[in-house]
Order: structure tokens, then C-alpha cells, then sequence
């Protein structure tokens, strides 16, 4: 396996901060970040809607594998340098029904979660952005570069 890629919600603030934390790591292959309800997603994984992500993560090796839910979260943690280590253990039958719980716990309820938290979406960040080029005209060129730093 040389890529990952991983199907995430852009309007979900954990779903979000996870792709930025996993951006910054060092990585054993190249990863690829894709939101679930973009166009682009259903070139690699047709039918991909259909199976609950926006429910749950989805990873899909170049090789057409796939994993859903901890599955999905254990082999995130194996394409990390310094987490492969934690993904072998979170793999263990005596971890992964543990690693089970927690990320559905999680995943139903992520966008309270995120609320909660205070983790903004990049979909809101860039929302607000918007929000002020209108309410500053003069400022508009700043901003929509600022707008489309947020979205790349």
C-alpha cells in the first residue's frame, strides 16, 4: 500500500481537526483527504453515501480495500509514524471491541461533540470569512485569499 484515503465530514469540527492533526504527522505513505459529499469522492469509491459516512469514517487503501468505523480510525493510526505503534495495540482483540465503543460513542455524537468543544468545521471557518469580506467590501481581495487558504 502507497496511499490512504481518507473520506471525512468537512462539516463536522472533530471530523475536521482530525484531518489537520493528521496533515502535521510524519506518515509511512501519502494521504489523502477527501470530504465524503464532494464530487471528487465518488470517483475513487463509488456508492460511497451508501455506506453510512456520513455515519462513521471511511479509509480506502490504493489497493481498493476498505475500512469503516475503528477499522478506519486503527489504520489511521498505522499510516503514522509515531501511532503505529498504538494501532497494533488498538487492533488486539483484547483493545478493538474497547476502540469499537469509543468510536461510535464519538462518531454519533461528533457534531455535539464539536459544538461543545468549540471545534469549528473548515466549512464555518470559511462561512465566517465570507461573512466579513461582505460586511468589509474594501478588505474583500484580503479576505478571499484568506477564504481560499481555509478551503485548500
Amino acid at each position: 500500500m502507497k496511499m490512504l484515503t481518507v473520506f471525512y465530514d468537512a462539516d463536522c469540527g472533530i471530523c475536521t481537526g482530525f484531518r489537520r492533526w493528521m496533515m502535521k504527522e510524519p506518515a509511512h505513505l501519502a494521504i489523502e483527504f477527501l470530504p465524503y459529499r464532494s464530487r471528487k469522492a465518488g470517483e475513487p469509491c463509488p456508492g460511497l453515501l451508501q455506506r453510512g459516512t456520513e455515519r462513521e469514517i471511511i479509509v480506502m487503501a490504493d489497493d481498493g480495500r476498505l475500512w469503516q468505523g475503528a477499522e478506519a480510525w486503527v489504520t489511521c493510526l498505522w499510516a503514522l509514524r509515531r501511532w503505529r505503534g498504538w494501532s497494533k495495540r488498538l487492533a488486539s482483540p483484547a483493545l478493538l471491541p474497547v476502540a469499537e465503543k469509543l468510536c461510535k460513542l464519538i462518531s454519533t455524537n461528533r457534531l455535539t461533540l464539536s459544538r461543545l468543544l468549540h471545534l469549528r468545521s473548515d466549512r464555518e471557518i470559511a462561512g465566517a470569512v465570507n461573512k466579513m469580506a461582505v460586511a468589509c467590501p474594501h478588505r474583500t481581495s484580503a479576505l478571499q485569499r484568506a477564504n481560499l487558504a481555509v478551503r485548500q
